[in-house]
């Protein structure tokens, strides 16, 4: 399983991974990436700048891109 961060379409490397825990029984049931205040920042840079043509997009054309 990939954990990487997708930043303004480029998959980087984070600084770390997180466990997720099933509560159920307390098993690791994934990894996710952790991130940096710069790639935080960066990520948000680029949904800033995304977000009026995605706003403009179709919803099934959107529907398309996201599977």
């Amino acid at each position: 399983m990939r954990t990487q961060l997708y930043i303004d379409g480029q998959w980087v490397d984070g600084t770390g991974t997180l466990d997720v825990i099933d509560p159920s029984d307390g098993s690791v049931i994934a990894k996710v990436a952790t991130s940096s205040d710069e790639q935080n920042l960066a990520a948000i840079d680029a949904a800033d700048r995304a977000a009026a043509s995605w706003a403009n997009t179709a919803p099934r054309v959107r529907s398309e891109i996201l599977r």
